[in-house]
């Protein structure tokens, strides 16, 4: 070291020493950094090292006892360790001592996570590391840990030293680390704190360091031993643990003469016990086949040790869960033996906190399940709770958790069918055992608390046993069952003088024996017929009376009792309901005796719910148990209980939750509103509410005014109270509701009422209006089908009830009424709207007399909030328009004429006068008044029809028809008749005088309008818009009704429609100015069909407003809000695109032109802006946003009309050089990126017209060239979206060059190739940029995209020249590993297109380059482009267990296929799932029309059945192709309409082995029962086939039906013609077709037709079928061999069941052929059968809830009501079928039973199967989860 280094080095330490010294606080730790950095840099001394590390070390003990120098002792201290580790082979210097190492041991162990001193652990670990484990002392601490553990060997260390020699322990480390080890070794001796967390640390940072050292190289790895750890690290594991683990096990105690130990040491044992535990599962340090059994051993001895000390009853509380938990996950063969013990530990002797019982509790579970050990777990966990009860201690909450109880269900699920009769007789032998037993009493625990957790346990294990609905019991597990049924109902038979909680829980525990006892069908209607507890002398009603309380708020002590008899009456009265259907095998007798148990229990139930006939009741907490058991299954009871009943249960459940926090959720809500016979209830309810909110409301207003003495305020609360009382006693509905209600509005009229709106004074809510608010709530949740299947009178009278009353409360000042008020208008507007007779009650109030007009105006016009009157004003217009539109045809011109009146009274009131016009003042009445105008001349144009409602209600979502209403001449006269009404004319006159002063004051300068009054002239103008609308309408009728506006009135409004829109100066809103653009549009319309034509200079005028008029809005919201997207507000943009279409259709070329023109003059400013040295003070984004948007117009516009063609061929190359010149502009600035990606959008939409638009070569070689600028290296990227955007809409532009413009590519293929290797290039640059993995992946798979269709566009060797550069850019990770992925499916079309010599040059061409990296990256696609995506031939896609599938691999190139979404659009084109239609053709994308076809069947002779084509159609159907068959999602038209919920033709998709046979039966039944009720039709609607009643799907039936389909068509006449069917629907009667390839033929059939299928388990189908056809060999040894039948001896086929599948049934086991026909059992076919099954027109069930399924269609699906009562009439019923099912269960012999049985415990079998029907799964737990939504949906046809 020279000189001047050393002085540098002392100079440092100097300071450094000062430092620590001065105790500097505010050192700064970069500094400190720095410092150490120099102290420690080497610098070509010997000893420098060691130096520096000594210097350290001393300038760490100066720091280390002052908390303000906490940052420069963690710099010491990495530093010393730093330096230590520098000289791994030299000796730690003299200063490190034990002190100072202990030191950092102590500050490491209490420098907790959150600690503000966590930089100093790190550095005290650093510093452990390097002194305690340094290489030369590492290999001692076994040994030194195995000296120090015992007291004698400490004692003997002298003379072991002696022994070892110079290799001893002792004498091979320096005296601080065997101090420090020694006190490691003692510290469960000693309790030592830090010691023991420590030895955890000890352990792990020696595996650790083990690991390192063990790692093999390439020269030693042959010479590595296979073990995890060393033999050193399994003993120090041993030696650390075993003095641990006895500290745990022996428990601390207190008293005289005894040390307690405290917590800290408590839980610093349990760390470092865990700690251990962890470390050998994280190292495997545990094996029984190693070290001799050790480790082992030792934990052998630790679990016995527990066991032992568990019987003394004297054992630690604390840690016990943790310490079970670790060594479960460590090996649960461990605990296995001593599962008691540790149950007993973990539920009664800790206590430990729930959260953590609960979570190893759950492991356990799972564990034993796995190891179909669950009947034993069941057993111990009944003896700990029994032993616990007896011995008067609690047990733990965790085991009654819900978390515990799922683990318990989803176990139960897997245990074996063998199995379940012993988990039924353990659970019987627990519960009773433990029932009968005493319990003593302990503190404030509830009496029998573990009687009923262990009732729960039970109850979740029992509820769940796997045992499919309807499949018969084992005879075991009957037997069981019965026994258990009797122990119950003996000890129930005392229930009176038993204590409820002991009741309670055996009721608990008899809810999972009664569910299993009853199956379906007759087992079900035997158990209804018999008593509950299968005994007479044991009442359920009589024990629920006693348990349920008296009254909702009644002291109850025992209220898990109460909800067990809750749910034992509840599970009864749906069993008893089966006998209340109306059936033939069910006598009056039974019916009536069950309906008396029914009504009795849930009189007893229902006692919880309150009499709620006034408002001052006492409401349930809805917090318990019972309640909440008896809302969940409201479903269950809603039709047996009293509508009275239900209609408290709905006002209790709505007035308690008025603060709307959850007691009455959104969900709970949806049902009510779903279930069919609740809709009228729940209506009740709600308008009940409102009602009774506004009378509590009212008086409250009236009491407080009354100390006020407030008078005339507090008269006007009594009149409106009055006036409500008057309305419910006399339960006035319609027009005398109306004319009573009215009287509160004339009132106002001429009193001061509104003055309150213009007052700051405000009233808190009260509890009343919380509650009104809380039932509009519910209100505006209503459904359409509420008011289509209800009387919604009482709901439309309360709404108006509540609007008085919410009015009258916001004028005296209580703020929030308001808002509340113009909700209620909204929801008046909507039952208007969806029920005529609401809207003849809103017409009633509001057009009539005009008072509620009135006060709403003079309201309007002293209220503060202009928000709150905006929406004040569009509520209540929304309702005048509802009340119109609504109205019926009879009373139509009378309701139009006052409202016509009403609206020039308010005109002529001056409301919008001269004065405020030229003030500029606010004027919201004006905004009013012509906000009615408009909403009176837009309802005009339907004055003359009925409103679009059948007598069933409103048909909301079915499509339109095909044919247009035939107008008539009682239309036109209508509507001219409106138009020449004196008030109507009155209103049209005022609004154009009003059109006349504005236009004059524009010019002359006198009217400037400002933000206050600009949307009042928004409003009039719009006004006019309306109508011209009208006045456009009436020229579709012939001469004599035609009316036309005054053309100087046109011609003013667009004057000041273009004048307020170019005036600069006013902040005219988007709503405002959407106003006026709507209105340039209808005068454009109006101008096509009346003339004149507008000139070139007009249409260039009008384009030059709108493109004005874009840019401000788009600059608007960009100041505003800071949008990133530059276009203008939503509704804007909508205003401006529909106005901008009229001016582009039927506009000529030279207008056109001119417009082209604009934009391209555009670009060009924007270009040689940029040449200046400024650019405009516009972002680029906003300025460019006009003219872009107008070129999109323009090019997508382009079908409409050969002038349109014409301009765009002609101005295309220009625009194209101006897109290349704005781009390069664009691409450099910041903030632009819309621009470019706009940019690429247009120029691939003039791409998109291939052969349409002609243009040529020299602008398509244009067009390739902007995906290189675009993504240039200069580029300037925003962020990681919008380099995806631009790089991917690059991508998508060259893919359309290549798929539409083929004629040019031959000499504009370079730039195709150099486009290209430009985005492999960006691709590069993302990648080296630190572009994210999502944008890597979606970048490269646009890319992919193009190589796809470059294969497919034909540029053969080019392709090569392509490939090519993609390996360059692979090579050396260039693009990385997500993005090479991603690309893959497009280089391996190339490599598709490439031929074998091109191959080879292109192997040849990569040469040896870059170390032949190129050629090895080429050789390894080959490869696995011939393994995995080479076509040669069908793809075998499910052999040995679907190993492809299992790789990840993907039928078809694209990637996107796999992300394709089941209700979203497939990318790429490769997983298409484009919805067929309706006609003729509507099923060309089925295999069965596609059959039809290649075979020619549509015009041959009927054959019968046509096994040929049914094979076909079946492998057809399984073919994984990228189009899928997928039915429309929202419908689709039909030549007729049907009701709600109805269909004409059900076509049932039959799934194998799913009930599908039984469904079938069902079927013929309801059929059947149709033709009891109509006589047998004269013409049978089905043809030859084994169905009958039933028309037949299946396969080799096809051709016949498909045929007779198009002959019925083309005939106008038969069967399945449409005129035949509408009158057979007329008639009553429905249509149904089975089979399994029903899935897209809905389309073929001209009539409303719907699907519908049962769905079934995948594994559990599975399973069924191989029985069925394998083991039974049914259906005539189906899919045997010759060879295997003619071996047959009854004894099944030879194959197992993973062989069969794969040999001969692959594609028919899986559900994704069936449902996602022609998408295979791929990712593509899953999601098509998702979109199927979420169809609007698809309904399905399950096989294992087939029941509960079957009721939801019976109240559902009016036509199947009888789905299932044969009617009368058993024609073609298979009785066989209904009463056995076609199942095995019964049949199986038991040798094959057993067969079946031990394939179903084989692990290699189960996984090969399921991965078989993976993708089945995933569809199966689709219909899962969206099985309540799926039927919330309406029904819609298809």
């Amino acid at each position: 070291m020279t000189t001047d280094a050393s002085a540098g080095r002392r100079e440092v330490m100097r300071a450094l020493r000062r430092a620590a010294a001065s105790r500097a606080r505010a050192v700064d730790g970069e500094t400190l950094r720095r410092a150490f950095d120099a102290l420690t840099r080497d610098d070509g001394e010997r000893r420098g090292a060691r130096a520096s590390c000594e210097e350290c070390v001393e300038v760490a003990k100066s720091a280390m006892w002052d908390e303000g120098n906490a940052a420069l002792m963690s710099a010491a201290l990495a530093a010393a360790a730093a330096a230590a580790n520098a000289q791994p082979n030299k000796p730690a210097p003299a200063c490190v001592d034990f002190e100072f190492l202990w030191s950092v041991v102590e500050t490491w162990s209490r420098a907790g996570e959150g600690d503000a001193r966590r930089g100093a652990k790190e550095a005290c670990d650093a510093t452990m590391r390097a002194f305690v484990l340094h290489p030369m002392y590492a290999r001692a601490i076994p040994n030194l840990v195995a000296d120090a553990a015992s007291a004698k060997k400490q004692k003997t260390i002298a003379s072991t030293d002696d022994a070892r020699g110079a290799g001893g322990a002792r004498s091979s480390a320096p005296g601080f680390i065997c101090d420090t080890i020694a006190r490691v070794a003692r510290a469960a001796e000693s309790m030592d704190v830090d010691a023991l967390r420590l030895a955890p640390w000890v352990l792990r940072a020696t595996c650790e360091q083990d690991a390192n050292e063990r790692k093999p190289t390439a020269s030693s790895s042959a010479n590595k031993s296979s073990e995890s750890v060393s033999k050193d690290a399994r003993a120090l594991f041993v030696e650390l643990f075993e003095p641990i683990a006895a500290a745990f096990v022996a428990v601390p105690t207190g008293g005289k003469g005894e040390r307690r130990v405290d917590e800290d040491a408590a839980s610093a044992l349990v760390d470092a016990l865990v700690g251990l535990l962890d470390i050998a599962v994280d190292f495997t340090i545990y094996s029984p086949l190693e070290d001799e059994g050790r480790v082992e051993s030792a934990l052998q001895a630790f679990v016995t040790s527990i066991a032992t000390v568990v019987k003394t009853n004297e054992v630690r509380d604390r840690g016990w869960s943790r310490v079970i938990g670790a060594l479960s996950t460590l090996d649960l063969r461990l605990v296995e033996p001593h599962v008691k013990v540790m149950l007993t530990l973990l539920l009664v002797k800790s206590r430990d906190a729930r959260e953590e019982c609960v979570a190893v509790t759950q492991t356990m579970i799972k564990a034993f399940a796995e190891m179909r050990q669950l009947p034993e777990f069941m057993e111990s966990v009944g003896e700990v709770v029994i032993e616990a009860m007896a011995n008067g201690e609690k047990v733990n909450d965790a085991l009654a958790s819900e978390e515990v109880l799922v683990a318990f269900q989803d176990a139960a699920k897997t245990v074996p069918l063998r199995q379940t009769p012993d988990l039924m007789v353990i659970c019987r032998k627990a519960f009773i055992t433990a029932y009968d037993g005493d319990e003593k009493p302990s503190g404030a625990r509830a009496p029998y608390d573990s009687l009923d957790k262990l009732a729960r346990v039970l109850q979740s294990a029992l509820g769940t046993c796997p045992i499919d609905a309807g499949e018969p019991l084992l005879p075991e597990a009957q037997a069981c069952l019965e026994g258990f049924s009797e122990d119950i109902a003996q000890r129930l038979h005392s229930h009176v003088e038993s204590s409820p909680a002991r009741t309670g829980a055996l009721l608990r525990a008899y809810v999972p024996v009664a569910s299993l006892r009853q199956g379906l069908s007759e087992v079900a209607d035997a158990t209804a017929r018999d008593s509950y507890f299968r005994s007479e002398s044991v009442d359920l009603s009589a024990i629920v009376r006693h348990l349920v309380r008296d009254s909702p708020r009644a002291n109850q002590e025992h209220e898990n009792a109460e909800s067990a008899a809750i749910g034992c009456a509840i599970q009864r009265v749906n069993n008893l309901s089966r006998l209340r259907y109306p059936r033939e095998d069910v006598s009056p007798e039974e019916s009536a005796k069950a309906g008396s148990e029914i009504k009795s229990l849930l009189s007893a139930c229902l006692k919880l719910v309150p009499d709620t006939l006034t408002t001052s009741y006492d409401a349930p907490d809805s917090k318990t148990e019972a309640w909440k058991v008896l809302t969940s299954t409201i479903d269950l009871w809603y039709e047996q209980a009293t509508d009275a009943r239900i209609l408290d249960y709905y006002r209790c459940r709505l007035e308690t939750d008025i603060e709307g926090e959850g007691a009455l959720s959104t969900e709970e809500e949806d049902k009510f509103s779903e279930l069919v016979a609740t809709f009228k209830p729940w209506v009740r309810a709600i308008a009940s509410v409102i009602t009774r909110g506004a009378v509590d409301l009212t008086r409250e207003l009236k009491e407080s005014l009354s100390r006020d003495d407030d008078s005339s305020a507090a008269g006007r609360c009594d009149v409106l109270e009055d006036i409500i009382a008057d309305c419910v006693e006399n339960k006035r509905q319609g027009e005398a509701a109306c004319d009573k209600i009215k009287d509160f509005w004339i009132g106002p009229a001429s009193t001061p009422i509104t003055d309150g709106f213009g007052k700051n004074c405000t009233r808190e809510d009260s509890a009343a209006l919380k509650r009104m608010r809380r039932a509009v709530d519910a209100a505006e949740r209503l459904h359409y089908r509420a008011v289509s299947e209800t009387d919604v009178h009482e709901l439309s009278i309360a709404l108006q009830i509540g609007d008085c009353a919410m009015f009258n409360a916001a004028s005296l000042g209580m703020s929030s009424a308001m808002d509340l008020c113009t909700r209620v208008r909204s929801r008046s507007a909507f039952l208007a709207t969806h029920d005529e007779d609401s809207a003849m009650i809103v017409s009633g109030l509001i057009t009539r007399g005009g008072h509620y007009l009135n006060v709403t105006n003079l309201a309007l016009r002293n209220m503060l909030d202009v928000e709150l009157a905006s929406r004040l004003i569009e509520s209540t217009t929304s309702a005048f328009q509802a009340s119109l539109v609504g109205s019926a045809l009879k009373v139509k011109a009378a309701v139009y004429t006052n409202a016509a009146t009403n609206v020039a009274r308010l005109l002529d009131d001056r409301f919008i006068n001269e004065d405020s016009i030229e003030r500029n003042v606010a004027n919201v009445g004006g905004a009013f008044a012509l906000s009615l105008v408009e909403s009176l001349f837009a309802a005009a144009n339907v004055v003359h029809t009925e409103p679009e409602r059948e007598k069933y209600g409103w048909v909301d979502g079915n499509p339109d028809l095909d044919e247009e209403d035939e107008l008539t001449d009682e239309q036109g006269d209508a509507i001219a008749q409106f138009w020449d009404a004196p008030a109507v004319m009155q209103v049209r006159a005022r609004i154009e005088s009003m059109i006349l002063d504005m236009k004059n004051g524009l010019e002359n300068g006198e009217f400037k309008p400002v933000a206050e009054s600009v949307e009042v002239v928004a409003s009039c103008v719009s006004a006019a818009g309306f109508i011209l609308a009208v006045s456009a309408t009436t020229l579709d009728y012939s001469e004599a009704f035609h009316r036309t506006c005054d053309a100087d009135f046109v011609q003013n409004a667009i004057a000041v429609a273009i004048k307020v829109l170019l005036d600069t100066s006013n902040e005219l809103s988007s709503r405002g100015t959407s106003r006026l653009v709507n209105f340039i549009g209808a005068a454009c319309d109006a101008l096509k069909q009346t003339g004149p034509q507008l000139t070139s200079e007009a249409h260039a005028s009008l384009v030059a407003v709108l493109m004005f008029t874009y840019t401000r809005g788009t600059r608007a919201l960009v100041d505003r809000d800071g949008a990133k997207s530059a276009t203008p507000a939503a509704d804007l943009h909508e205003s401006l695109s529909l106005t901008m279409s009229e001016l582009v259709y039927g506009a000529g070329k030279r207008p056109l032109t001119a417009m082209y023109d604009a934009c391209v003059d555009a670009f060009k400013t924007t270009d040689a802006e940029s040449r200046r040295a400024y650019l405009s003070s516009d972002r680029l984004d906003v300025s460019l946003a006009a003219p872009m948007w107008c070129l999109m117009n323009l090019v997508k516009s382009f079908h409409l009309g050969k002038a349109i063609r014409t301009a765009a061929q002609e101005n295309v190359e220009t625009v194209m050089d101006a897109c290349m010149r704005a781009m390069t502009v664009a691409i450099r600035v910041p903030n632009a990126n819309a621009v470019v990606h706009k940019l690429l959008e247009i120029t691939t939409e003039f791409a998109r017209l291939g052969p349409r638009c002609e243009i040529s070569t020299r602008c398509v070689s244009r067009m390739c060239q902007l995906p290189s600028v675009a993504c240039a290296s200069d580029a300037v990227f925003d962020d990681g979206d919008a380099m995806t955007k631009i790089f991917c809409q690059a991508c998508e532009l060259i893919g359309v060059l290549l798929k539409s413009r083929k004629d040019h590519l031959r000499r504009a293929v370079s730039g195709i190739t150099v486009a290209c290797s430009d985005l492999l290039a960006a691709l590069r640059r993302f990648k080296a940029s630190g572009a994210s993995a999502a944008v890597m992946e979606s970048c490269a798979g646009k890319l992919s995209f193009v190589y796809e269709s470059a294969e497919a566009s034909g540029l053969d060797r080019y392709c090569t020249h392509l490939l090519a550069d993609a390996i360059t850019a692979i090579t050396g990770g260039g693009i990385g590993v997500v993005a090479e992925s991603a690309l893959k499916p497009g280089l391996f079309a190339l490599l598709d297109s490439s031929g074998d010599r091109e191959l080879q040059q292109l192997h040849a061409a990569l040469g040896a380059g870059a170390g032949g990296a190129r050629r090895v990256v080429f050789a390894a696609l080959r490869e696995e482009h011939k393994h995995t995506h080479k076509f040669t031939g069908r793809v075998a896609l499910f052999f040995a267990g679907t190993t492809l599938l299992a790789m990840g691999a993907i039928v078809g190139r694209s990637a996107d296929a796999a992300r394709a979404s089941a209700l979203g659009e497939g990318a790429g084109g490769t997983c298409a799932l484009s919805p067929t239609g309706a006609g003729a053709n509507a099923a060309a994308n089925t295999c069965a029309a596609r059959y039809m076809d290649e075979l020619g069947l549509w015009d041959a002779a009927d054959a019968g059945d046509n096994v040929e084509f049914e094979t076909k159609v079946y492998e057809c159907m399984n073919e994984p192709t990228g189009a899928p068959v997928v039915v429309p999602q929202d419908g689709v038209a039909k030549p007729f309409a049907t009701k709600p919920g109805s269909a004409y033709a059900w076509i049932f998709v039959h799934i194998p082995k799913a009930a599908g046979s039984v469904f079938i039966e069902m079927l013929k039944q309801n059929k059947n029962h149709e033709t009891v009720v109509l006589h047998e039709p004269a013409h049978p609607d089905f043809l030859v086939n084994p169905w009958r009643p039933l028309n037949s799907l299946q396969a080799r039936h096809v051709p016949t039906m498909l045929r007779t389909f198009k002959q019925n068509r083309e005939s106008k006449s038969g069967t399945f013609s449409k005129e035949f069917m509408h009158a057979d629907y007329d008639e009553g009667r429905r249509m149904y077709f089975t089979g399994a390839t029903g899935i897209g033929m809905c389309g073929t059939v001209d009539a409303p037709c719907a699907y519908i299928t049962v769905l079934r388990e995948p594994m559990s189908r599975l399973w069924s079928e191989y029985t069925y056809l394998c083991l039974e060999a049914n259906e005539g040894h189906l899919s045997w061999t010759a060879e295997e039948i003619a071996a047959d001896n009854h004894q099944g086929c030879p194959l197992n069941p993973l062989e069969w599948y794969n040999q001969k049934r692959s594609t028919a086991a899986q559900l994704t052929g069936l449902l996602g026909a022609r998408g295979g059992h791929t990712p593509c076919g899953a999601e098509a059968a998702k979109a199927n099954l979420a169809s609007s027109c698809v309904r399905y069930i399950f096989q294992d809830d087939i029941e509960n399924g079957m009721k939801r269609i019976r109240e559902k699906l009016p036509d199947l009501a009888h789905l299932g009562d044969d009617g009368g009439n058993k024609q073609y019923i298979s009785g066989a079928l209904l009463e056995h099912h076609n199942g095995s269960a019964e049949k199986l012999a038991p040798a094959l039973a057993a067969r079946l049985d031990a394939y179903k415990a084989d692990p290699t079998i189960v996984a090969g199967l399921r991965a078989l029907v993976e993708h089945d799964i995933s569809v199966y737990e689709f219909a899962k989860a969206k099985y309540d939504e799926h039927w919330s949906a309406p029904l819609v046809s298809c």
